[in-house]
């Protein structure tokens, strides 16, 4: 699934000593997508997300739009889903998406002399439009909401994943000096994705190393930080640990726009990240908006320790919640996705730029050609028109939107009943 070299020596070093060319040629050097046809190489990752579904009424037809991180696969396969939609490349990190055969490309960040460079560096790549998103600004809003829960129970929580770039064991070292350092009682849950038992039997050797490293750089490691030995699939239970907990950490220096702490801002719970995160990427464009976040100045444990007290002590400053939907959230990024593209402000009635989920024409459009609300499509209502992930399922996916707009001919049943 990955190509290319990851980038590892910028995981623990905020200040490379290089030309910020070569800096924007190490990060994008690595991706995160499927670009071999081979299917045990895209069976379970590869993905589809429909941002809007292709639509046919009064004689108009308006393409749809989806992401992925396997379009070259896809459409090398599925040609007729290019008549159908607008594509989008995501890489699934800080690089440009490698996608040759997207319309559009996620660049991440609004950086313009970094789109500069992948200009001159891609001539040939003049065509595909940049889009200064990734996948994590699709995230549902209605499902990472604030949830009544008893009290804040947790001090601070990190998800994250056992992998070097995490940074965990700084991130664990930081708790243990906080505590020591200002005579608190702060713990820190850590949810990893994996399900793990305390001998760490069901982890891989790579996972199990990195957890060493994070017991070994805590003394007592027990008293400080809580390991939630699940994995957690279900959305409401990770936004209900989002609600109660009172800050979210994260200790990367590179990654791409990071999923948990748009989930944990759009739950209403703060972030505490070093300020170097995705530095070179982002250029001047902060990583979160202001009253979302609070930045470690260096990569350091003892200062991250500092920016954790201050951030629990000032809880009451921040307004994450109404930064992330000032700024994210499904409409805003499907406005953003019908701006960008110039067939929408061509083709489609009544074009606003600044409010196109209350276009009545999409809204006729979209319960005439499958029987249900735009906002039940865009919120998940239907997953089958929606989302597709592994083979098997965007197989059946591009078969049924094929089925649906004549480009196949074969009886099927329909989409949706």
């Amino acid at each position: 699934m990955p190509a290319g070299r990851f980038p590892y020596e910028y995981f623990k070093d905020p200040h490379i000593q290089k030309p910020i060319e070569q800096i924007y040629q190490d990060i994008n050097g690595y991706t995160w997508e499927t670009t071999d046809d081979d299917s045990e190489l895209w069976h379970g990752e590869s993905f589809i997300q429909v941002v809007l579904p292709p639509l046919q009424m009064d004689g108009l037809c308006v393409k749809g739009i989806f992401y992925s991180n396997a379009v070259d696969v896809i459409l090398r396969r599925y040609p007729w889903l290019s008549d159908l939609f607008h594509t989008i490349g995501s890489s699934m990190f800080s690089s440009y998406s490698w996608s040759r055969k997207a319309d559009v490309l996620f660049s991440v960040y609004n950086n313009p002399h970094r789109d500069n460079w992948f200009r001159n560096q891609e001539p040939a790549r003049h065509h595909q439009l940049l889009f200064p998103l990734l996948d994590s600004d699709f995230l549902n809003e209605l499902t990472f909401c604030p949830l009544n829960v008893a009290e804040k129970d947790i001090d601070v929580l990190c998800i994250s994943r056992l992998n070097p770039d995490k940074n965990l064991e700084v991130v664990a070292k930081a708790i243990q000096i906080l505590n020591k350092k200002y005579n608190a009682s702060v713990r820190m849950t850590l949810i990893t994705g994996q399900k793990m038992d305390l001998n760490l039997q069901y982890i891989r050797p790579n996972e199990r190393e990195e957890f060493y490293k994070i017991e070994s750089a805590v003394e007592h490691f027990r008293d400080y930080i809580d390991v939630v030995l699940d994995r957690i699939f279900d959305p409401t239970e990770l936004a209900r640990y989002y609600s109660r907990a009172k800050v979210c950490v994260l200790g990367s220096l590179l990654e791409g726009r990071n999923r948990c702490i748009r989930e944990a801002i759009s739950c209403n719970t703060p972030v505490v990240c070093f300020k170097q995160l995705n530095q070179y990427a982002r250029g001047d464009q902060p990583e979160l908006p202001d009253g979302a976040a609070m930045y470690a100045p260096e990569f350091d444990a003892e200062i991250l320790a500092d920016t954790l007290y201050e951030a629990l002590n000032h809880r009451d400053s921040f307004h994450p919640r109404k930064a992330f939907l000032r700024h994210f959230g499904r409409k805003t990024f499907l406005n953003q996705c019908l701006n960008l593209i110039p067939h929408y402000r061509e083709v489609l009635p009544d074009f606003s730029e600044y409010d196109n989920y209350s276009n009545d024409w999409l809204n006729m459009a979209i319960y005439q050609q499958y029987e249900k609300s735009f906002h039940d499509l865009l919120y998940d209502k239907q997953v089958e028109l929606t989302y597709a992930k592994g083979m098997n399922n965007i197989e059946a996916f591009a078969e049924n939107f094929g089925y649906k707009f004549g480009i196949l001919k074969k009886e099927v049943k329909p989409i949706l009943r």
